[in-house]
């Protein structure tokens, strides 16, 4: 009886995977996987400094071949500025507006509950250095304060990391190291539905970007709990699973087609069986300013206080969603060379003699810095009220040990 429970609980979420999780063969993974290739539909030269094969990439270090040594991965960094906020999660709950917590999305400026590989590839801007060269989405739980306004972060960073192709240990580590597929979608960080104690459960560290040390300590547990002074941002942030089943772009959790690799106790750092594939890791940080007005002990995610649900300590439930949708030259470019020749790139300098602009509308503080959230029609407030209940019940669920959903 308890199984049927479980089996009804879920089954609104397993429909939407069953529609929409897809599966491939990791041959396909060298060509991008499953998708075809959508061009983008611009002029891509307008968001690249340089020419290929130009000497001196002057964000590639730190050495003069730009060697990413002592470290054993090829590095690609660069910076997204916030686009917009939405009560929609195009991974979680898709097709649904208003289904989910309220999130801050960068990337493609039109992703929305509706999203999909091919309206990403074809629609929208992008708040990511190179603009609509990555129309790929990265979103997170909004930042609220105490008198209920969206406080908007500054920017966030991206850093992906992977060895090259080339080296052996991608054969010690897994199969093989591959690119990312095409349309590869994720939710990372910590998983609404592990109870908090869980050994597998992933907590957020808050810092400030300055280095303050409250109490001799630069980690807190909650946002407030780092006390950073006016002038040094607030921020934290997860990386994503370096390890793939080879087959699906997503799974009925949205995390289990993916796998963190580690040292078990052999002491080598290697992928589970399950999960032989390595794939670029991306860690993703999000950044706050504050000024004299502000108290960081009243800020919350939106994820920290939801309907129906426990409010859990202030940031202690970041975590953060992924829906890829890279120019396939653009992404092969940086892979080609930041990430295969072993190189440590940052700002979008790609390690090829060309750089990613940023974009338009970059500054590194945003502004205004506090909005209001977006308002909610009927339909949408009916969604969010169902989207609650259908995340409380895994949660539940979770929390008696019996089931293991997402976010």
């Amino acid at each position: 009886m308890r199984s049927i429970q479980i089996l009804v609980a879920l089954f609104p979420l397993l429909i939407v995977c069953f529609t929409n999780c897809t599966q491939f063969s990791v041959t396909d993974a060298a060509s991008g996987g499953a998708y075809p290739i959508i061009k983008s539909n611009f002029k891509t030269s307008d968001w690249i400094w340089g020419e290929k094969g130009q000497p001196g990439d002057a964000n590639c270090g730190p050495g003069a071949d730009g060697s990413g040594k002592p470290d054993v991965v090829g590095a690609f960094r660069f910076l997204c500025v916030p686009s917009h906020n939405l009560y929609d999660d195009p991974v979680v709950f898709p097709g649904r507006p208003g289904a989910s917590h309220l999130h801050t999305f960068f990337g493609n400026t039109e992703a929305n509950a509706h999203s999909t590989f091919e309206s990403l590839r074809t629609t929208g801007d992008g708040s990511c250095s190179g603009g609509p060269l990555n129309r790929s989405a990265y979103w997170h739980p909004a930042m609220m304060n105490g008198a209920g306004k969206v406080v908007m972060p500054d920017f966030v960073t991206v850093y992906y990391k992977r060895r090259p192709k080339s080296d052996p240990y991608c054969q010690v580590q897994g199969k093989e190291c591959v690119g990312l597929p095409r349309g590869l979608r994720m939710v990372f960080g910590y998983n609404m539905n592990l109870p908090p104690d869980d050994p597998k459960q992933m907590h957020p560290h808050w810092m400030c970007d300055g280095g303050f040390a409250n109490g001799g300590q630069v980690e807190h547990d909650t946002i407030g709990g780092a006390s950073c002074p006016v002038g040094q941002r607030v921020g934290s942030g997860f990386s994503t699973p370096d390890c793939w089943d080879g087959v699906n772009l997503d799974s009925p959790d949205h995390r289990s087609h993916l796998a963190y690799a580690g040292f078990g106790d052999t002491g080598v750092y290697k992928c589970p069986t399950t999960h032989p594939y390595v794939i670029p890791a991306f860690t993703m940080k999000a950044w706050w300013s504050h000024d004299d007005a502000d108290n960081m002990n009243d800020w919350y995610l939106s994820s920290d206080r939801m309907e129906g649900h426990p409010v859990y300590p202030s940031g202690s439930t970041l975590h953060s969603d992924w829906f890829g949708a890279w120019d396939d030259d653009i992404m092969a470019e940086w892979m080609e060379n930041a990430i295969d020749k072993f190189m440590n790139c940052s700002d979008g300098t790609m390690g090829s003699g060309r750089q990613l602009k940023r974009p338009t509308n970059f500054a590194w503080n945003v502004s205004p810095r506090l909005v209001d959230p977006p308002q909610m029609t009927a339909a949408m407030k009916a969604a969010h009220e169902q989207g609650m209940i259908e995340m409380h019940k895994m949660m539940k669920h979770s929390s008696d040990g019996e089931s293991e959903h997402t976010h």
